[in-house]
C-alpha cells in the first residue's frame, strides 16, 4: 500500500513537470531583435491565443482580449498578448510591454535595430511626452520627459502598417506643452439637490409620517458648510435609509445610512454618513421603542445625517480638475486604442518570413486545427507581396471559391467568419468560401471599385 502511493505521488510530480516544462515563463528577447512581424517565438497575425497557452505560462490580463504572460518577478515589465477577439483562434494583433522603471534607452535600441527612430506628437499636451517609432520594425512607444529625465513606461510591438497609420494623425514637428487653465476656478463650489427622502425598513419599530418628515426637513435645511443647497426639480439627492429590529424582551438594533450625491463644478461629489445603535431591551418600556423618541434612535439618525454632511462637505472643497497625469493617461489609453483597433487589420496582412519560429517549423498533427484559417488566406503565403511592396495594405481582394470577387477592408476575424468593410457596407463572409485574400495598393483598389 505504502508503494502505491509513493507511486502515485511520484506520477503526479512527473506529470506537474511535465506540464511546467510545456509552459514555461517567457524570456523574452532583446527588442533589438523585432522584425517588424515577430518576437520572442511570437508572430503577429498568425500566433493564435490557444498557441501561446500550450507554449508559455499566462495569466489574468488588464485589458480586455488578452493574456499576460508570465514572467519571473524580478522583470522589469509586464508583457500583454492582444487578440482580435476572445476566442482561441484569434491570432495576435499586437503585443503591448509595460515598465516599471525606466524602460528601454530608445537611442540603443535604434542602434540594435539599425534604423533611425521618429519622434511625433500630440497637439494640446499638457506634459512633455511623445511617440517614437522605428519604421519597418512595428515598435511605438510612449516616451515620457519629467524634469529633465526621459522614460519610456510604455511599449507596443504591432503591425510597422498600424503604426504608420496611427502616427500620420500626429505632428512630426515638436509641438508645445500648453498650461492647463481651470475653467471652473472661480465657479461656486456648491451642489443643488431637489430630492430629500427617508426610506424605512423596521420591525417591532415604527417612524410615523410626522417623524419621518422631520427628519426630511433636516435634510432640506441642510448646507454642509455652503457646499450643497435645496432647490425643487434639481438633480441632486439626500437619502436616508433606517433598518431596525427590536423585540421588547430582547432589546435590538438600528442601523442608519445617509448618502448626498450631486453634480458639483468639477463633477459627481458625494459623501456618506451610518451610524448603529443597540436598543436594549425594557419590556416595561416598550412604548419607548415605538418611535422616534428613544434616545438611541434619536442619536443614530442625526449621527448618520451629521457625517453624510461632512463627508460631502470634504469631498466637495477637495474636487478639482483631474490630475496631469490622470488625463496623461487618457491620451494615451485612446492612442493604444487606435493602435490596437488598426493592428487587428494589419496583423492578417503581413506574409510569413524565414526568420517566424513558426514559418521554420513544419507543421504538425497536433497544429494543424489550430489555425484553420492559414490555408485559405493567399496573403499569409509565401507567395504574398512584401510589405515594402504594398505601402498601403488597407484594402483587398477577396475572392470567393465561385470566383466572385469584393475588394474591402478586413476589420476582424474570429476563427470562421471575416468582417469586411466595402463600398456596399459592413459583411460578413464564412471562412471556407473564401479562395484567398490579397492585399492591395490603393490604386488598384481604387480601379477595381
Amino acid at each position: 500500500m505504502k508503494w502505491s502511493i509513493w507511486g502515485m505521488c511520484l506520477v503526479l510530480i512527473g506529470c506537474s513537470a511535465s506540464v511546467q516544462a510545456r509552459n514555461p515563463e517567457i524570456v523574452p528577447a532583446p527588442l533589438g531583435t523585432c522584425n517588424g512581424t515577430s518576437w520572442s517565438g511570437l508572430v503577429l497575425g498568425r500566433t493564435t491565443a490557444r498557441d501561446i497557452k500550450k507554449q508559455f505560462k499566462t495569466g489574468r490580463s488588464d485589458f480586455l482580449m488578452s493574456q499576460e504572460l508570465s514572467q519571473p518577478k524580478e522583470a522589469p515589465q509586464k508583457i500583454f498578448a492582444l487578440f482580435a477577439d476572445k476566442h482561441d483562434d484569434s491570432p495576435l494583433s499586437a503585443l503591448l510591454l509595460r515598465y516599471s522603471g525606466s524602460g528601454p534607452n530608445l537611442a540603443e535600441l535604434s542602434k540594435a535595430l539599425g534604423t533611425s527612430l521618429r519622434n511625433y506628437y500630440q497637439t494640446g499636451r499638457l506634459e512633455d511626452w511623445k511617440l517614437v517609432t522605428f519604421p519597418g520594425r512595428g515598435i511605438v512607444a510612449f516616451e515620457l520627459n519629467e524634469g529633465g529625465r526621459n522614460t519610456v513606461p510604455l511599449l507596443m510591438v504591432c503591425p510597422p502598417a498600424a503604426a504608420a497609420a496611427v502616427c500620420r494623425e500626429l505632428q512630426s514637428s515638436v509641438q508645445p506643452v500648453i498650461e492647463r487653465r481651470d475653467p471652473h476656478a472661480n465657479d461656486p463650489r456648491v451642489m443643488l439637490f431637489g430630492s430629500a427622502f427617508v426610506r424605512a425598513d423596521l420591525k417591532g419599530l415604527e417612524l410615523s409620517n410626522g417623524e419621518r418628515q422631520t427628519v426630511e426637513r433636516t435634510m432640506i435645511d441642510t448646507t454642509a458648510g455652503g457646499t450643497m443647497r435645496y432647490v425643487v426639480g434639481a438633480s441632486g439627492s439626500y437619502e436616508t435609509n433606517v433598518r431596525g429590529d427590536f423585540k421588547p424582551d430582547q432589546g435590538g438594533s438600528l442601523e442608519v445610512t445617509s448618502t448626498i450625491s450631486g453634480l458639483g463644478p468639477y463633477g459627481l461629489v458625494t459623501g456618506t454618513g451610518s451610524s448603529r445603535k443597540s436598543l436594549p431591551a425594557a419590556k416595561d418600556l416598550a412604548a419607548m421603542y415605538s418611535g422616534i423618541n428613544s434616545t438611541n434612535y434619536t442619536v443614530a439618525l442625526y449621527e448618520a445625517l451629521e457625517q453624510a454632511a461632512s463627508s460631502f462637505h470634504t469631498a466637495m472643497m477637495a474636487s478639482g480638475p483631474p490630475p496631469l497625469p490622470v488625463i496623461r493617461a487618457e491620451q494615451w489609453q485612446r492612442l493604444m486604442d487606435d493602435l490596437r483597433e488598426r493592428s487587428r487589420t494589419f496583423a492578417l496582412s503581413i506574409p510569413p518570413s524565414s526568420s517566424d519560429p513558426i514559418s521554420r517549423e513544419a507543421p504538425t498533427a497536433e497544429a494543424a486545427p489550430v489555425k484553420p484559417f492559414r490555408p485559405a488566406v493567399s496573403a499569409l503565403s509565401p507567395a504574398a507581396p512584401a510589405p515594402a511592396s504594398r505601402p498601403s495594405p488597407v484594402q483587398s481582394l477577396f475572392t470567393f471559391a465561385n470566383g466572385a470577387q469584393t475588394v474591402g477592408v478586413l476589420i476582424s476575424f474570429d476563427g470562421s467568419l471575416y468582417t469586411v468593410s466595402t463600398p456596399k457596407g459592413m459583411r460578413r463572409f464564412r471562412a471556407a468560401g473564401i479562395r484567398s485574400i490579397q492585399a492591395m495598393t490603393p490604386t488598384a483598389a481604387a480601379n477595381r471599385q
